[in-house]
């Protein structure tokens, strides 16, 4: 660094480690300067001899004259009546000697030092170093009296003096060190030792006494300014540990920041280059799409045509030539309007381009119908859609032609047969309705009305022409819960599921509902379709037959004779009455077989009988006929004679599924 340059540093970088070379000038902003340092002693380890070619002219001592007496006058003057003293830079180190010095300074065993606190002698390093930084605190002479100090066996008492010298770059402090005075009394007034009393001495203790209170006192004040000195610096050296770890951490956290900012660089280099490579790779790709993308045109069945921004033809592809039977030479650079005789003059398409278009920038299923010399009136599906380059204001339209004659006549002749079907339908007999896929009625027959007890609201009412419905145990049934909702929302088919409808005059009557999925022609949900089976007359016959069953069953079990009924082809004892039970005393038999519970008949010829009966249908009627039973458990069977028989019993389709026996 320069004699009177400025040192900045960072602020992670400091001079703790170089405190003799720098000091601070500004602290806040790290701003330094160069001291004024004395050389050091550098001991050569070699053993090299190093020769001078003038080594005899350094031999060789001269005397020089002085002229100027005053200046000799100064220098014997200040060697004999100035104090002696140094002059110690702000890191206590001696830049220069002035007088002698050996009183106070000496050289300490091990590695030469100039720095004034490891030179001083016993006692006056702690009175050093407290004069110096009270002087470097104030800025001004301090004066320290009564120092003792310890000097040929005996203590002396003397003066320190720091003077801050002024006008220097850099602070520099001048110490002296006054004449040294006895302790002694009786030396200092040149009195023999002999001749000093009593009270002399006592004089000396107090004299002695008062000084050492004094030091003490002093050493107090001293101790107490240095002890807040060193509290405040203990608090500042805190706040700097404080502000180095915090600037370590940050350190550490950008450092880190940059090793991930040095491998984001290098991955972003990478991928650049990658990149690079890819839109190569992407340009050939771009251009092979192109012309896979013209070919898909060139050969889609779809008439396509693009336009430039005033409505001329760009290009068309081969299905729009070949459906509209038209050539290139006459199409491109035409006016769509312009072309096939002006054929495409159409107003619809005219409010398409002209007006719809600019406003949406896409238009799906625009429906024109036109009429064309050659192909006669065409209905036609347009889809419309504007292209925009990024690298120009330049738009293009691509205009797609889909020829929906074909599937509009389809549909024309779908509804005229549907119209026939629900005229064939609206006179069945069984009821029929539909609702769209919102479950609003679209359609229901004469039947269909008849079972409701009245005409329901076309796309208002909701699954159902009746407002009351329950299921087949009366309980009712929420409108979302219907078998027609059931097969909407959950799109299923329901088969016979049994529910009553309450028509609004009260009456009731019992329906099997059908409802199932119903698709329009392109395969479309629309709704579901019911068919209504009354069922009403059968539940009432039913009922009637039970009510007859069991009126025949209550005779039976209150008949004077026994009377049972055997089920199946394994003859299970079905209907027991108590007369029968009585012959059997307490014999279990209503659920078992008959050679089970009675296994003393399997030998008898009348089990052959029971299965004669059941098997041809033909009756059997026994008088007294000889039979071996037992009449309750654990007992031997005996002879007895009955009178009986046996009947088949029928089902619905005429077939023998019991039988009964009647007897006394």
């Amino acid at each position: 660094l320069n004699q009177k340059g400025f040192l900045l540093l960072g602020k992670s970088e400091t001079t703790s480690g170089v405190p003799d070379l720098y000091i601070s000038v500004a602290k806040n902003d790290k701003l330094f300067s160069r001291k004024d340092t004395p050389n050091k002693f550098i001991q050569d380890s070699s053993h090299k001899i190093v020769h001078n070619i003038n080594s005899e002219i350094i031999n060789i001592k001269t005397e020089n004259i002085r002229t100027d007496f005053q200046k000799s006058a100064d220098e014997i003057l200040l060697s004999k009546y100035t104090p002696a003293g140094v002059v110690v830079n702000e890191s206590m180190d001696i830049v220069h000697f002035r007088g002698g010095t050996g009183n106070y300074l000496e050289q300490s065993p091990g590695k030469p030092t100039h720095n004034l606190l490891q030179m001083a002698k016993h006692g006056l390093s702690f009175e050093l170093r407290n004069i110096i930084h009270k002087v470097k605190k104030e800025k001004k002479t301090i004066l320290k009296e009564n120092v003792p100090l310890q000097l040929n066996g005996s203590i002396h008492s003397i003066s320190i003096e720091a003077i801050p010298l002024p006008n220097s770059i850099e602070p520099y402090f001048l110490i002296l060190f006054h004449d040294i005075v006895k302790l002694n009394i009786l030396e200092k007034l040149g009195k023999d030792k002999k001749s000093v009393n009593s009270k002399n001495s006592k004089d000396e203790k107090d004299l002695r006494i008062q000084q050492l209170e004094q030091e003490l006192d002093q050493a107090r004040e001293d101790m107490r300014s240095i002890t807040e000195e060193q509290e405040a610096a203990n608090e500042e050296l805190q706040s700097a540990n404080e502000e180095l770890l915090s600037s370590s951490e940050e350190l550490q956290s950008l450092n880190e920041e940059l090793e991930t900012n040095k491998e984001e660089l290098q991955s972003t280099n990478e991928e650049l280059t990658v990149v690079n490579h890819e839109i190569i790779t992407l340009n050939g790709i771009v251009t092979e799409e192109r012309d896979y993308s013209e070919a898909i045109v060139a050969t889609v069945q779809t008439p396509l045509i693009v336009l430039n921004k005033n409505l001329q033809i760009k290009s068309a592809n081969r299905a729009f030539y070949k459906t509209f039977q038209v050539n290139e030479g006459e199409t491109e650079g035409k006016l769509i309007y312009d072309i096939g005789n002006k054929q495409w003059d159409i107003p619809a398409l005219r409010i398409l381009l002209e007006q719809i278009l600019p406003e949406q920038s896409k238009i799906l299923n625009y429906e024109v119908t036109q009429t064309f010399q050659i192909l006669g009136e065409r209905k036609m599906l347009l889809n419309a859609q504007e292209i925009r380059h990024v690298e120009n204001a330049n738009k293009l339209i691509l205009l797609g032609i889909e020829d929906i004659t074909e599937k509009r006549r389809s549909e024309e002749l779908f509804k005229k047969n549907n119209e026939h079907f629900r005229n064939l339908v609206k006179n069945l007999p069984a009821a029929v309705y539909s609702c769209n896929m919102e479950g609003r009625i679209t359609f229901y027959n004469n039947a269909a009305e008849k079972l409701w007890g009245q005409k329901p609201n076309i796309e208002n009412d909701l699954w159902s022409g009746t407002n009351k419905i329950y299921n087949s145990n009366g309980t009712l049934i929420s409108r979302d819960q219907v078998p027609m909702a059931l097969s909407i929302k959950n799109d299923i088919s329901v088969k016979n599921q049994e529910i009553i409808y309450e028509r609004p005059d009260g009456s009731r009557v019992n329906v099997l509902s059908n409802p199932q999925p119903e698709f329009n022609l392109l395969g479309e949900r629309v709704g579901s379709i019911n068919i209504l089976l009354d069922i009403t007359d059968q539940i009432t016959a039913h009922k009637k037959a039970i009510a007859q069953a069991s009126m025949i069953e209550n005779l039976l079990m209150t008949a004077p004779g026994f009377v049972c009924t055997l089920k199946g082809p394994n003859h299970v004892y079905d209907l027991i009455n108590a007369k029968y039970q009585e012959m059997f005393g307490k014999r279990i038999l209503k659920g078992k077989p008959i050679l089970e519970a009675l296994p003393e008949l399997i030998d008898q010829e009348i089990s052959s009988i029971i299965d004669k009966v059941y098997n041809t249908g033909v009756p059997f009627v026994g008088i007294e006929t000889a039979i071996n039973i037992a009449r309750d458990e654990n007992l031997t069977p005996e002879l007895g004679y009955f009178n009986f028989s046996y009947q088949p019993i029928y089902d619905e389709n005429n077939n023998i599924h019991s039988i009964l026996v009647f007897g006394y």
